[in-house]
């Protein structure tokens, strides 16, 4: 039996896309304008991102060379937030090419420069990142590292109260768990998926987890339980004229209906399938149909037409429709193979260069870091041979004013005293003037006393 799941969008943007219309080709062709004239700022980097989004599922090489020129910009103009965006991106259109390394890079490093931020709009990118990392290591096969990235998401979403957030999240975990074969716990989160898609009155969710409840089921065994949850994902999906999930669920419908040996209402459906897959070139669908109508054919205990209103067959001719349909299988399903291997090769070598430029990344990081700390030793040798002569220079002046102060003072000092030494001489010398000038007053002078004694002798 061929059932597949339907999955929630595989990765998240920071910004959610849009489907492709009339108004995106206009969008498109508006940025293209922009960019001619834009100079080198913010806006160019969101322009560039934008422009990356639109073009992600039809030409996912130019997203990643748009993503790349914003995020150069980004690192130009040193915005953090241009740069996480750029690197998120990135990280989304490696994983829609298959190549995984890649983009876990670009998500972890995108989640590296969110996660410490403590803004609301850092928080939900943070718990973005966290899913995409989370669906990396899905489609990886690392089913536990996968759950314990969805589980963060999913706390981180539930403590911001963004329901859509903790949705998906919730049904990505369940999934896991479909995928490690444990259906029952899978259902308890597609239930909770279910709960939260109604809650948002979304049908898109609504239509994802009745056909995720519906595989569950299938894989339980409980064939009719998952037929009623398939039909209700069909109604939805007919109403929205969502061809991809209506091939999905016309072969679902059609593979269960045969396990019920319901013959006739199951090549109805896997005929519809057919149709559809082939008409959307969506040859993996196709593939699925042939095995499935082959299966169908051969085990048929009743008539089928060739087509939907067709003439009935009958054993022989339907025998050789079987063989028709297997023929065609395996011829397709060879040639998947083919252009999967190449891809395979294709990814290993793209892995190869990218690891190497990675370790060549990692070597020039090396010895630029060892000589970014040659240099710093270098400068810090300069800096302390500098601040050691700047000290001596200071010290030996602080030497020369002390001694020049000390020289001042006992300058200051000896004309001071050699002004109070003057003083006193002349006070000294005052004086002695001063006694002499009294002494010639009171002492009767030689001359006068000799020429009394003269007239007196006559």
């Amino acid at each position: 039996m061929h059932i597949i799941l339907v999955r929630n969008a595989l990765f998240s943007f920071f910004i959610l896309l849009s489907g492709f219309s009339f108004s995106q080709k206009n969008k498109i062709d508006s940025l293209l304008g922009r960019l001619r004239t834009l100079t080198e700022d913010s806006f160019r980097v969101d322009d560039l991102n934008d422009l990356g989004r639109a073009l992600a599922f039809s030409n996912p090489d130019s997203s990643i060379t748009l993503s790349n020129q914003a995020l150069e910009l980004s690192k130009n103009l040193k915005w953090k937030k241009g740069m996480a965006n750029s690197y998120g991106n990135l990280g989304v259109y490696n994983g829609i090419k298959g190549n995984y390394p890649q983009s876990l890079d670009c998500f972890l490093k995108s989640l590296r420069l969110v996660q410490d931020g403590i803004s609301l709009d850092d928080r939900k990118k943070t718990a973005s990142m966290l899913g995409n990392v989370g669906n990396v290591y899905w489609n990886q096969g690392e089913f536990n590292k996968a759950l314990d990235y969805f589980e963060k998401a999913l706390k981180l979403d539930s403590e911001l109260k963004n329901r859509a957030g903790v949705a998906k999240h919730l049904g990505n975990i369940g999934m896991v768990y479909a995928d490690l074969n444990n259906y029952e716990k899978a259902l308890d989160y597609y239930f909770n998926y279910l709960k939260m898609a109604e809650e948002l009155e979304s049908p898109e969710f609504q239509s994802i987890a009745f056909v995720n409840i519906g595989s569950a089921y299938a894989d339980l065994g409980n064939y009719q339980k998952a037929l009623d949850y398939f039909l209700k994902s069909l109604k939805i999906s007919e109403e929205n004229g969502d061809l991809s999930k209506m091939a999905t669920l016309f072969g679902n419908i059609g593979s269960l209906y045969t396990e019920q040996k319901e013959f006739k209402k199951a090549f109805d459906f896997l005929y519809k399938g057919l149709i559809i897959s082939d008409s959307m070139q969506a040859l993996k669908l196709v593939e699925g149909r042939y095995e499935e109508l082959s299966r169908l054919y051969e085990r048929s205990n009743i008539p089928l037409p060739d087509s939907i209103g067709g003439k009935l067959l009958n054993t022989e001719q339907m025998r050789l429709r079987s063989l028709y349909y297997y023929k065609k299988y395996i011829s397709l399903r060879d040639t998947l193979f083919s252009e999967e291997n190449n891809k395979q090769l294709v990814r290993k070598e793209m892995n190869f260069e990218f690891e190497k430029k990675e370790a060549a990344a990692k070597t020039e990081q090396l010895k630029n870091e060892e000589v970014a700390k040659a240099e710093n030793r270098k400068q810090k040798i300069i800096i302390i041979s500098v601040a050691g002569c700047l000290l001596l220079v200071i010290g030996f002046a602080g030497f020369i004013f002390r001694a020049l102060r000390i020289t001042r003072k006992q300058k200051i000092l000896i004309e001071h005293q050699k002004q109070l030494v003057d003083e006193k001489q002349k006070e000294i010398l005052d004086s002695i003037y001063y006694a002499s000038r009294i002494q010639r007053a009171l002492i009767t002078s030689e001359k006068y006393i000799t020429r009394n004694l003269t007239r007196l002798m006559k």
